[in-house]
């Protein structure tokens, strides 16, 4: 899979240890016939911290910089700055319209400041009653 990456210009996709276990069943469950939506997100997330990385070490930053606003974000602090529901945040990652900074041993996701400034995006295609799919194209444009 690295090797495929590498050939198109992408850095590899580094798995971090938290996620072996979600990336190996999600890997079986493509493997098997079933949904690759999962696999496809861990992939398109590792490559892209893979890519981050590269960045700031080519940019002369330490690529071990906490996270430019301080700390992650537990899903209900997201909730709570967003004045969303823990559900709703969960169900906005689950379509890929939030991306999951980091994973705690417990499996618990944490999220970027930078999340917060999505949600509010989010929030103001919901007042103009689109679609879920006309969201994520919105979101997608403007990413």
């Amino acid at each position: 899979m690295n090797l495929i990456l590498l050939m198109v210009g992408y850095p590899p996709a580094i798995i971090n240890p938290k996620e072996r276990l979600t990336y190996i069943a999600s890997l079986e469950t493509a493997q098997t016939g079933g949904t690759k939506e999962l696999y496809e997100k861990i992939i398109f997330t590792a490559a892209r911290r893979s890519l981050d990385i590269y960045l700031k070490s080519v940019m002369g930053k330490n690529i071990a910089e906490p996270e430019e606003s301080g700390k992650l974000l537990k899903i209900g602090q997201l909730a709570k700055i967003a004045g969303e529901t823990v559900a709703t945040i969960r169900f906005w990652t689950n379509e890929g319209l939030l991306e999951v900074a980091d994973i705690t041993d417990s499996n618990y996701h944490l999220y970027s400041h930078e999340m917060v400034k999505i949600c509010q995006k989010i929030q103001n295609f919901k007042k103009q009653r689109l679609t879920l799919e006309e969201v994520k194209k919105l979101m997608a444009k403007t990413i």
